[in-house]
């Protein structure tokens, strides 16, 4: 071998060496590299769960076993749940407990779209000022939130909600509340691109002093919308005492029985956005009830709840969105839809086309799909789920008793005898309902199921109406009386619902009785806002209604004569009795079971007596809804449809 070619070898095998050594510090480098990333991850991780503790102990939410307070998951799965708890459980004086129940079903599935109608259009969403059953039930399962909510499935128990402790004193008159730490309201429903809503695009955070806000524009005479609402509060409510932004007490004059409720379903009005102008200016102080009347964001809503408002187009639709940063873990669904529709056939082929996932039947519909139906029919071969329960309301006729015709409670009992009650609920309703003689819950010990229904008599309905002064004087058919030295014809005018083939029913079987006993009825439809206003303005002499009752009967708003002349208040009819004052006054103040009973059957007695209203029924309601809505529930309080824990099943 040469020289050259020795040298040669040896220099091929020290570059084969080289490269060894090159190929093997690459691989330890890039091994060393991976584990270093390996642990940056964790430690990211780590960061990041720490983060989400911190944050769910500002919210007050428990994030393991230990801790003071009871917990409850509120998430239904194990992906972002949360458990909220509830301050000292077991102190002395403690109102609210944890809802046992999941937000979000086990098996839920996150996601979809829910569409739901709705039978009238909105007339506006500030909470405070609208009363309308249709907004309650938007506001305050879905975007909203209170204190505390009863229970759904023992409405005498109070589950927490941006309370987080409750305690009320022995003697019922303070009640010192904690809110849960971190809970955050909506963004406004504005276009933020334009730079004259700057002002409110921030995070806020819910404070003592949103209910604070709450309070002052509630007992702001000027602020006439809260007038209904302001009767439970006027005299026995004494202030709020704010000790910090998460912890007040509520102070009552006196020891009343309703101060509980009135007390714990009470909800944030927040100041951040009521006392300022759309520009950002501050209202001044004697303005600001006003303002708040007719207030600029009065077409949107504002919450706390599970769903955030998005938008709404009047006589369309109002659009909801889940809110993502909910302080009560994750709903299932993302979306809510809800379209107004006033025609009940148009409702119901929107349900069969599976453009509505759910809606309330009416009577009609009830017997032409269930009762009358094939037997195939998918109302009735299970594919469709059917939900009937006793809705906490009631029907109604109204008799305005500052009119001249309906001041005698004589002439009163007179319309009911002529009322064919029995004869509607059957043929009209379907038996979809009962008789009722009173204003209470027909389930509840406060109705007296002694106290029978005046009977349909035509006969005795006469026989009142001329022991009134009314009779036909001049031949005609039509009974008259002499008023303000005027003869006065026996006609009036009766209001009823626009969009119900029940109601138009109704008063058309109504008119034939009145006809016969000398009475002219003339009958006028008409959408519910504008019913609403005339019932509020006292500008009508009779209208159809219907009241949804508290699970706790507390006759004041509707009958007390403190609010028979208040503006907006509730006693739209001007319903005046000392008697029944007394009652509802020491109603108030009494706690023990068996005398509430006893007064408010002496009560119910009295409305008997004098036919305020004439009494009509108790509604039986039908919900339906498709395959895709599952885990749909009721609650016995109202509003009665829990959309907020139900889930869509995609096919």
């Amino acid at each position: 071998m040469s020289r050259n070619l020795t040298v040669q070898l040896m220099t091929a095998g020290l570059m084969l060496a080289l490269l060894i050594a090159i190929v093997i510090n690459v691989v330890q480098f890039n091994s060393i590299e991976a584990t270093t990333l390996e642990i940056r991850q964790k430690v990211d991780k780590n960061q990041k769960d720490l983060a989400d503790i911190q944050d769910r102990l500002k919210k007050g939410v428990s994030v393991g076993n230990g801790g003071g307070g009871t917990t409850a998951n509120a998430g239904g799965d194990n992906s972002g749940a949360v458990k909220l708890t509830v301050e000292d459980p077991d102190a002395k004086g403690q109102l609210v407990s944890v809802d046992p129940t999941p937000l979000m079903a086990p098996d839920a599935v996150p996601g979809g779209t829910l569409n739901i109608p709705a039978g009238s259009d909105f007339k506006g969403w500030n909470f405070l000022v609208e009363s309308s059953t249709d907004v309650s039930a938007v506001q305050d399962v879905l975007v909203h939130g209170l204190l505390a909510r009863r229970s759904y499935a023992d409405p005498n128990k109070w589950h927490a909600d941006l309370a987080q402790s409750v305690i009320v004193s022995d003697d019922f008159k303070t009640y010192h509340v904690k809110l849960r730490k971190g809970v955050k309201w909506h963004k406004p429903a504005v276009d933020f691109s334009n730079p004259r809503y700057k002002w409110l695009d921030k995070d806020h955070e819910l404070t003592s002093d949103d209910f604070k806000f709450f309070f002052e524009m509630l007992l702001d005479d000027k602020v006439q919308g809260a007038a209904s609402k302001r009767g439970y509060y006027k005299d026995d409510f004494d202030r709020i005492e704010i000790i910090n932004d998460y912890e007040f007490k509520l102070h009552w004059n006196k020891k009343t029985y309703q101060s509980k409720a009135y007390s714990l379903e009470i909800f944030p009005v927040p100041r951040w956005l009521y006392a300022y102008d759309e520009d950002g200016n501050a209202y001044s102080p004697e303005i600001i009830g006003v303002k708040f009347n007719s207030h600029w964001y009065n077409d949107r809503a504002i919450g706390i709840g599970p769903y955030r408002f998005v938008e709404a187009k009047p006589g369309e639709y109002v659009k909801l969105e889940r809110f993502p940063d909910y302080f009560g873990g994750r709903v299932a669904i993302d979306k809510i839809n809800i379209y107004v529709v006033k025609d009940n056939d148009r409702r119901l082929l929107m349900f069969k086309k599976n453009e509505v996932d759910f809606f309330s039947m009416t009577p009609t519909q009830y017997r032409q799909e269930i009762l009358e139906g094939e037997d195939d029919s998918p109302f009735k071969n299970g594919r469709y789920t059917i939900t009937k329960f006793l809705r906490l309301a009631y029907r109604y006729i109204g008799w305005n008793q500052k009119s001249e015709l309906f001041k005698d409670k004589r002439v009163r009992t007179a319309m009911t005898h002529a009322f064919d009650r029995e004869r509607i609920l059957s043929e009209v309703w379907v038996g979809l309902g009962k008789v009722v003689t009173s204003g209470f819950f027909y389930s509840s010990p406060a109705y007296d199921k002694s106290i029978e229904p005046y009977p349909f008599d035509l006969n005795k309905a006469k026989a009142l109406l001329e022991e009134a002064g009314w009779v036909d004087s001049d031949g005609d058919g039509i009974r008259d009386k002499v008023i303000g030295g005027k003869k006065t014809k026996f006609e009036f005018r009766l209001y009823i619902y626009n969009n119900s083939a029940e109601y138009k029913a109704l008063a058309d079987i109504y008119k034939e009785d009145l006809v016969k006993i000398g009475v002219v009825l003339n009958v006028t439809p008409l959408d519910w806002p504008i019913m609403q206003k005339r019932m509020e303005d006292k500008d009508f002499e009779a209208f159809t209604g219907g009241w949804g009752l508290d699970w706790e009967p507390d006759p004041h708003q509707l009958w007390h004569s403190s609010q028979a002349d208040a503006p907006k208040a509730s006693n739209f009819i001007s319903f005046k009795n000392a008697e029944a004052d007394e009652i509802i006054d020491t109603g108030r103040k009494t706690f023990d079971p068996a005398e509430r009973t006893k007064l408010f059957h002496r009560f119910h007695a009295i409305m008997h007596e004098e036919q305020p209203y004439t009494f009509f029924s108790v509604p039986t309601t039908v919900f339906v809804t498709n395959e895709r809505y599952q885990n749909f529930k009721i609650q016995k309080p109202r509003p009665h449809a829990l959309h907020r824990l139900g889930w869509i099943k995609e096919k």
